[in-house]
């Protein structure tokens, strides 16, 4: 799904927004630190408390 892919990478970060999402709140935004490399997991919020959570594994 689209809505999973980042708006943009700013000062290190990649910046998702609810944009386009018409499930979520559009006002809200979730910044992921990658200036200290990839972290095991994010969480991108959709609305309040609620969101997706994805882990990153390495064989």
């Amino acid at each position: 799904m689209t809505y999973d892919l980042p708006n943009k990478l700013e000062n290190g970060y990649l910046v998702f927004t609810n944009v386009d999402n018409p499930n979520c709140d559009r006002s809200v935004e979730t910044k992921v630190n990658f200036t200290k490399g990839l972290p095991k997991e994010i969480f991108i919020r959709c609305s309040g408390k609620n969101g997706n959570i994805y882990i990153f594994e390495s064989d």
